[in-house]
Formats: structure tokens, C-alpha cells, sequence
């Protein structure tokens, strides 16, 4: 314990590990709600929509964390071989230290989270069954387990404060209650210590504990998406800051995308100054080279073959629709780039824009290409620039 304080320098760690002295982490199973409490241990099973896009196939992880759950999933990996896009949880908790094990193994296999229930339905005319994800409930260990998630999608995740229980030596896999005594601590700073390691070693800011401190052990707290944002116990979806950047002679607006159900990694505005054409430029990475943003106004032509059905813009909550001949595609087996040819009016609308979207029908594995942001003043100012220093 020690150690671990030694390692921690974080101001908030310390505040947080002072609030948590007084409690401890028993998970109460009754507090899930009995109308949609899977009272069986967890089981993991392999699930999809039958479709082959980058997320049409999960893991469901449903029922209560036992001591046995990490076991059971690595055995499940092993069997699998894959195991989706992300694991999709709904649980009402159980076991601490397994909670925190089972997360861990999921960082170490690199693997995505989100919570939901997966419901499985009977598919008559292929002689099948395909499933889909209806709302569902991670709460208490489960929450803990979900933060080892690389990417972590907003869902219903329940946190409550741990009060001394009987059961405690069950719930932390402790058959020796003395021999916690004897490290000079109390069990529940002991605890405490495990949940702060923890936390800090999945990137989560430890000021949630300090948050959740004011609940009682058998009530659970919903966190709305903005608290778990903030203390990235989710990740963060749409796009960063826009950005003006200069190239050559000409000028673009760029940001990145933080959202992982989607390919896309960059989008950017431009104008091309061979025919004049103003450009909205979705980019997606599928290599490890570095994406150089200088050679953007290079292959510029349509591939043949281009299997899409066209595009789409929302702007200020009105869809416009793009269609398929001024939809460009480049593949050079690092990049590809999905090019939408703005037309005036089209160009005046997004100048005077404050919501943005779009979405690309590509039918292909790697399912629809989108993006989403909100234009502030000075970024419809960058958009006008970069649509009159053209590359």
C-alpha cells in the first residue's frame, strides 16, 4: 500500500483516497432492478447482426462477475479466436477483485466496451437467427471491469459507495481478513488502494470515487454522459477542435474523429485549385504509416469500381442529399479518401452553418462513413478561408 501511494503524485488521487477511508465495495446485487437483474453467474458468447460491417459482431458479457468470469473469458478468447468489435455488458456486478482482473484482461487483448443487452431473434427465411442490442445495465464491479474497455461507449453504468458487510471476505477473494490487519491499514483502505491503482492504471480520473461518495451502499448513481466524459470513464465521440493548417500555397479546415464506430479519422475542408471544386474530405487510416497532409490534393480521381450509393449532408437539422457522380474514392492501400463535391448552394448553406453532419453509403466491410460537429463563428471564418486558398 505503501508503494502505491509512493507512485501516485495526482492531487485528486489523494483527495479521492481520503474520501474512500471511510467506505468499501460490496456489491449489492439487489439494486439492479429486479425486472432486468441476471441473477446467474456471467457468460460470454459470440453475437451479431448477421451483417459484415466493423461492428456487426460483439461479445455479450451477461450475468454476475464471479470469481471464475476471468477464467471463463480467457478460455473464451481462446476458443473464439475472435470475439467482435467491443464487448457489450449487462451485469449487476458481483465480484470485486474478478471485476478488476476481467477488466484488465480486456486492455491487455486491446478489446472495446460498451454496456447493452444483446437479444438474439429467430430468422425464419434464412433458417438462422441474428441478434441486436437493446438497453441494458452495467453496475458496481461490472462498471470497473467495463473501464478496462480501449474504447469505452456511453451506456447505463451504476456506481455506489461500499459499506463493511459480512460478505466482504467472499466479494474480495480474501480468506484471511488478518492478514490485511496486519499490513497496518483497514480493510477499507485497503480497498480503497485497489480501486485507486486501478483506476489510475486505466486512465480514468480518480475524482469519480470522490463524486459517488455521497450515495449509500445500496442505492446506485447513473452519471450522466457530460460527468462521464469529463472523468473519462467514457470515451469521447464527434470531432476534436477544427483547425486551420497551411498547405503549399493553399490553406485547409481539419479535425480529427474521436468516435470508434466509424473508420473516418480526419475530416477536412478544401478547395482544389486545378477545376476550383470546394471538397469535404473524410480520410481514413488503414496502416500504420503516417498520413501526410500534404499530399491531399493528390489522386484526385474516381476509382473505378467506386461501390457506393452516394452521400449525405445535414446541415442546421436539413439533409441534402450528394449524389453518387459527385462522390469521389481513392484508395492507395495506406489511405482512403471519400470526397463529397460541394456545389454552391450547397457551399453557402455551410458557410452560414452551426450544426454540420454527413454520412457516405459504402457498401462495403467497413460499414458507413459519418461525421457530426457544431461550427462556431471563427470556424465558418477557417471554412471560407480554406475554400478561397485552394491546393
Amino acid at each position: 500500500m505503501n508503494m502505491l501511494l509512493k507512485n501516485i503524485n495526482d492531487k485528486w488521487v489523494a483527495v479521492a483516497i481520503i474520501t474512500l477511508i471511510a467506505w468499501m465495495l460490496v456489491a449489492p446485487i439487489k439494486a439492479f432492478g429486479a425486472e432486468n437483474n441476471p441473477q446467474e453467474k456471467m457468460k460470454f458468447w459470440h453475437a451479431g447482426t448477421g451483417g459484415n460491417c466493423s461492428v456487426c459482431s460483439w461479445t455479450a458479457a451477461e450475468g454476475v462477475i464471479t470469481e471464475e468470469t476471468p477464467a471463463d473469458f480467457l478460455k473464451y478468447i481462446e476458443s473464439e479466436k475472435h470475439v467482435g468489435a467491443f464487448v457489450s455488458f449487462h451485469s449487476p456486478g458481483g465480484n470485486l477483485n474478478a471485476g478488476l482482473e476481467l477488466g484488465r484482461i480486456i486492455r491487455k487483448h486491446g478489446i472495446a466496451t460498451q454496456v447493452g443487452k444483446t437479444v438474439v431473434y429467430p430468422e425464419p427465411e434464412y433458417g438462422g437467427r441474428y441478434s441486436d442490442i437493446e438497453i441494458g445495465e452495467c453496475s458496481s464491479s461490472c462498471a470497473y471491469a467495463f473501464m478496462g474497455g480501449t474504447d469505452r461507449q456511453f451506456g447505463k453504468l451504476g456506481f455506489h459507495k461500499y459499506s463493511s458487510g459480512s460478505s466482504l471476505s467472499k466479494i474480495l477473494n480474501i480468506d484471511k481478513i488478518d492478514d490485511v490487519e496486519k499490513l497496518s491499514i483497514s480493510l477499507s483502505q485497503y480497498i480503497s488502494g485497489l480501486l485507486i491503482e486501478y483506476i489510475v492504471e486505466m486512465g480514468v480520473d480518480p475524482r469519480i470515487l470522490s463524486f459517488i461518495k455521497n450515495t449509500s451502499s445500496d442505492a446506485i448513481i447513473y452519471p450522466t454522459k457530460e460527468v462521464l466524459e469529463e472523468y473519462n470513464i467514457i470515451s469521447r465521440t464527434g470531432l476534436s477542435s477544427w483547425s486551420l493548417e497551411p498547405v503549399g500555397s493553399g490553406a485547409v479546415m481539419l479535425a480529427s474523429d474521436q468516435e470508434a464506430s466509424t473508420p473516418i479519422e480526419k475530416v477536412i475542408f478544401h478547395c482544389r485549385k486545378t477545376d476550383g471544386a470546394r471538397l469535404l474530405t473524410m480520410v481514413s487510416v488503414y496502416s500504420n504509416a503516417e498520413w501526410d497532409i500534404e499530399a491531399l490534393h493528390l489522386n484526385s480521381g474516381l476509382i473505378d469500381g467506386w461501390a457506393g450509393g452516394g452521400a449525405d449532408i445535414e446541415i442546421n437539422g436539413v439533409k441534402v442529399e450528394i449524389p453518387k457522380a459527385r462522390v469521389e474514392f481513392y484508395n492507395d492501400k495506406k489511405f482512403r479518401y471519400y470526397r463529397l463535391k460541394i456545389n454552391q448552394r450547397e457551399a453557402n448553406l455551410l458557410l452560414n452553418a452551426k450544426d454540420v453532419s454527413s454520412l457516405v453509403y459504402w457498401s462495403n466491410a467497413d460499414g458507413f462513413h459519418r461525421f457530426r460537429a457544431t461550427f462556431k463563428d471563427y470556424e465558418r471564418k477557417a471554412l471560407r478561408i480554406a475554400w478561397t486558398n485552394c491546393l
